[in-house]
């Protein structure tokens, strides 16, 4: 009889035990498996317009609202239309709009199982900068050489709020460190800049063309009077009593800015504004016109000028 208590005891006891491994299984796994709906969503900072230029993109994403509780088991679903339109479209990271105008983004999340909170804001998209596009930025379109070291701002026109930030990445043939964008291999450099104030975030992908180094010594200078080459370093005038142009060209450089000086009275330089040099001669004689790329001040042609 007493093994008969002991037998039924023992069973009680692993029945109990199961009981409760069973029971805190179920309440471990319950929150799992539970639906949280959200209370609200907002837009943060509670920015509700803004004016964007039409060349940048606007960034979506879940940084832009802010949803309660925080443990929601939903994610947001942004989408867009255009004034005056019915066509609505999900969207979601990089935005390009298509043309100017007023567009509505909206935002919402299932607040039940047929219902949602929902939050909006206006976005009005313009081709030029007015005063109210508090933020852009405007592709300057340079091209650099191998080893070329430029300024952000020299890059692209950047224009943002004080208290805003921005963000700049660059692919392997670029480097950026301490606002200056360093051309580190030939290629196609992509210069990747996003802008973000409050609640509104923008960006704009730059390309750039970066050529082979330049070599000093190839750097060349071609000389034309109207369609002909000139294939010496001679120019013969005849008369003194009119100006006198001729074209330049300097080879294997982008920059066609040049300093142009004489040493002589001969002839007077009245412009050099590329691709033409202008003389104006002063007396018969022979002079020299020196010229040099301003990007390399040491390489210095000469042109013998002879005025009879």
């Amino acid at each position: 009889m007493k093994n008969k208590c002991r037998i039924l005891s023992v069973i009680v006891t692993v029945i109990l035990t199961s009981i409760t491994l069973i029971t805190t299984i179920n309440l471990i796994i319950k929150p799992k498996d539970e639906i949280i709906y959200a209370e609200s969503i907002n837009f943060v900072n509670g920015i509700r317009s803004a004016e964007i230029l039409l060349d940048n993109r606007l960034v979506v994403d879940e940084n832009l609202v802010e949803v309660a509780p925080k443990n929601c088991s939903f994610t947001p679903e942004f989408t867009i239309k255009k004034y005056g339109t019915s066509e609505e479209t999900v969207i979601n990271g990089y935005y390009t709009f298509p043309k100017t105008g007023t567009y509505t983004i909206a935002c919402k999340i299932n607040s039940g199982k047929n219902y949602y909170e929902k939050d909006s804001m206006s976005i009005t998209i313009v081709e030029t900068p007015t005063s109210s596009t508090i933020m852009y930025i405007i592709d300057k379109h340079v091209s650099l050489h191998e080893n070329d070291e430029i300024d952000l701002f020299s890059v692209a026109n950047i224009v943002k709020p004080e208290n805003s930030s921005i963000k700049v990445e660059t692919n392997s043939n670029l480097q950026f460190y301490n606002n200056t964008i360093k051309a580190v291999k030939e290629g196609k450099g992509e210069i990747n800049i996003t802008l973000t104030y409050y609640n509104i975030i923008i960006n704009k992908e730059i390309i750039i063309d970066i050529k082979p180094k330049i070599v000093e010594d190839n750097i060349k200078l071609n000389l034309s009077i109207g369609n002909e080459l000139l294939t010496n370093n001679v120019i013969e005038i005849n008369s003194t009593k009119y100006n006198y142009a001729f074209n330049y060209e300097l080879l294997n450089i982008d920059s066609q800015t040049i300093n142009c000086w004489t040493e002589e009275n001969i002839f007077e330089i009245i412009n050099i504004n590329s691709p033409l040099i202008i003389i104006k001669p002063l007396t018969s004689g022979i002079s020299s016109l020196y010229i040099s790329p301003v990007e390399y001040p040491d390489i210095i042609f000469e042109i013998v000028i002879k005025i009879n």
